[in-house]
């Protein structure tokens, strides 16, 4: 999705703009916590760029947006591939291009797994999900 009338991206009001205002306040925290942890974890162990991380940061933060419009108040320990994947058919709902998908997928699946490697989860929940298929163009000659 490229930017849509008057220059507006494609993401304003779909979103609510800050995620913790719709948790309670202990889930607010945490999530914050380990979103402020997570991304100094790209940034320490994995070397990822500036732009990787803030995409990185956001996509988590529209899954938990996502959560907090269904008023999912869960706690990591509880979130299961289902809920995951229903934010992942949300935006295709949305029309969100897959390789959009997929990159939020990335992100999303590396903030699991860094709460596995911190011993926060034991499951990682969004291992098991599969990345959409992206069709590939055809090289004219």
């Amino acid at each position: 999705m490229g930017k849509g009338e008057a220059g507006k991206s494609p993401w304003s009001g779909l979103f609510l703009p800050i995620f913790g205002y719709y948790f309670t306040k202990m889930d607010s925290d945490t999530w914050a916590i380990y979103l402020r942890q997570f991304r100094d974890y790209l940034h320490l162990e994995r070397g990822l760029s500036d732009n990787t991380r803030q995409a990185y940061q956001r996509d988590v933060q529209k899954l938990a947006e996502f959560f907090a419009l269904n008023d999912w108040q869960l706690p990591f320990t509880k979130i299961e591939v289902a809920h995951i994947g229903e934010f992942l058919s949300y935006l295709g709902l949305l029309g969100v291009a897959e390789a959009t998908q997929a990159r939020m997928l990335s992100g999303i699946k590396a903030f699991f797994k860094y709460l596995q490697e911190e011993d926060i989860l034991v499951y990682n929940p969004a291992s098991l999900i599969e990345s959409p298929r992206l069709s590939q163009k055809i090289p004219e000659y």
